[in-house]
């Protein structure tokens, strides 16, 4: 240890009449609060040295100091940044230099969210930084893709959700029917949905959201195939109601998440759960809940649903059998 350290030796009790749990806490909130100055005090210095100090100069004095250049840098950049030295920013501000750097790089919105939310404290570790600056970097990647997919000169989609009108085969023709999609809505062979030309409208980045039945599932994988997208992922719709099945009761139906190109994943902390509950509607009707995810993972991005029930839904194209015109 050298001379030059001086070590915070107050450990005198309180004096008579003090409250000694405030005491020795404003003690070290006063401590802590020194810390924090003392960074912004060397980047300020340091700011100061720059500007009087030759080239050559600066590089010989940076030498003599603890830390290195690159060092010297975040700790400029951190006394530059007037965001955090507001009164109600500064006593939340944690006694790191590294973590207080990272805040530098988070837009003005980002930050004061993150001030608002409580995520920024004393105690906060660099890696609460790192997810918002995730979380940063994907808004920005999705809202690029959004400008670049409206560029193009015939309208393409960054977001596609299908309900194809799956053919399965009840136990019975007889008695099997009545439950049978084609009883409810004209449906079509496997062939059919996967010849479609979906890759004609899908961006060279696009995220699919392809419905599937539980017995339909193999299907569904070659359609999104055939259609272009990789399977990344599924979410699994459980309903209040259980219906037919051969070897269960099915109480669940699938929503298959694919991808082509560079499609920005969800920010970390900003997923759904996989499982999401909703009661059913009418036959083949699917939770607003699906949609108003999706909505959240991709707000600017073009978006179309594919056999559509009813009008669009606002902000979104529509195409399908049962696609209502929307109301003027």
């Amino acid at each position: 240890m050298t001379s030059e350290i001086r070590l915070f030796r107050d450990g005198d009790p309180p004096k008579p009449g003090e409250d000694p749990v405030e005491a020795w806490a404003a003690r070290i909130r006063a401590r802590w609060a020194s810390t924090v100055a003392g960074i912004f005090d060397v980047g300020r210095l340091l700011i100061h040295a720059k500007a009087a100090l030759g080239h050559g100069e600066w590089q010989t004095m940076c030498a003599r100091l603890p830390f290195e250049r690159r060092t010297a840098a975040k700790l400029m950049a951190i006394a530059n940044d007037e965001r955090l030295l507001n009164d109600a920013h500064a006593r939340l501000l944690p006694p790191h230099w590294g973590t207080l750097y990272e805040l530098t790089t988070l837009d003005d919105d980002v930050l004061t969210k993150a001030f608002e939310d409580g995520v920024i404290r004393p105690d906060m570790e660099r890696n609460a930084i790192f997810g918002r600056l995730k979380a940063q970097r994907r808004e920005q990647r999705e809202a690029e893709l959004a400008d670049k997919i409206r560029a193009l000169p015939t309208k393409k989609y960054g977001v596609i959700v299908a309900d194809p009108e799956w053919q399965f085969e009840p136990w019975s023709h007889e008695t099997g029917m009545d439950r049978a999609a084609a009883n409810h809505y004209p449906t079509s062979v496997v062939d059919v949905i996967r010849g479609r030309d979906v890759q004609s409208i899908s961006a060279d980045d696009c995220a699919l959201f392809l419905w599937a039945t539980i017995p339909m599932l193999p299907h569904a994988l070659i359609v999104m195939a055939a259609w272009g997208f990789d399977y990344k992922s599924h979410y699994a719709w459980g309903k209040d109601k259980a219906g037919t099945g051969f070897w269960n009761r099915e109480k669940h139906e699938l929503l298959l998440v694919g991808v082509k190109g560079k499609i920005p994943c969800p920010a970390q902390g900003e997923q759904w759960e996989s499982l999401i509950m909703a009661p059913r509607g009418r036959h083949s009707e699917k939770p607003d809940r699906f949609l108003e995810m999706i909505e959240g993972y991709f707000p600017n991005l073009p978006k179309i649903e594919l056999n559509r029930r009813g009008e669009p839904r606002p902000g979104w194209d529509a195409w399908g059998n049962e696609m209502a015109e929307a109301a003027e």
